[in-house]
């Protein structure tokens, strides 16, 4: 994964979905079956997988790699992340991850 950016200081940039799966391979210890929609990374940041599934979105509350953040400086992406952080506040952290590994179950 050495090489890969996902912050430039200029904008997030999206993630080719072979950097993602690697990185979920790493961390998990185990062969990827299948790629999420979402990869929750740290500090509010998460990867977004496209609605055509040829990349990951690097998203913030502040900021998406998508096109129509570029255009816009707006997107869903960073209003439904922002949308599941204000209903994160009250949750601890195990409950999120608890949450999670639900939702991953089901899915």
């Amino acid at each position: 994964m050495s090489g890969r950016i996902i912050f430039d200081g200029i904008g997030p940039r999206s993630q080719p979905i072979d950097a993602v799966k690697s990185m979920i391979e790493f961390f998990d210890g185990e062969p990827c079956q299948k790629l999420p929609a979402k990869v929750r990374l740290a500090n509010g940041w998460q990867l977004t997988r496209s609605s055509q599934g040829d990349c990951y979105y690097t998203t913030s509350r502040e900021a998406c790699s998508c096109l129509g953040f570029y255009y816009k400086r707006t997107c869903r992406h960073v209003k439904a992340l922002a949308c599941q952080m204000e209903k994160e506040q009250d949750l601890s952290p195990t409950q999120i991850f608890a949450r999670d590994i639900v939702a991953s179950m089901e899915s």
